[in-house]
């Protein structure tokens, strides 16, 4: 289950940190979709389940840790990891 379904009185607060970045959408990648399709038939997953697993496959994916700006502003709102 999400965070925002876990925590909904959060989840306006976490949009709003979430769009001030201003993050550009990547575009598919080959890579990326050979290795959802490789997910989708191994461990016979739907195609979304697999997506989100094949992006934290990814070599270039995006690693958030406390000096992250990301997980900075999110402390900064309060956010921590959902479980509040």
């Amino acid at each position: 289950m999400g965070c925002a379904r876990r925590c909904p009185t959060h989840a306006e607060v976490w949009l709003s940190v979430l769009m001030k970045f201003g993050l550009k959408e990547a575009p598919p990648s080959q890579p990326w979709l050979a290795k959802i399709l490789q997910l989708t038939s191994r461990y016979e997953v739907s195609f979304y389940e697999a997506a989100y697993h094949a992006l934290a496959l990814m070599p270039q994916r995006l690693v958030c840790h406390g000096r992250h700006p990301l997980c900075q502003a999110s402390y900064g709102a309060g956010i921590r990891d959902g479980a509040e």
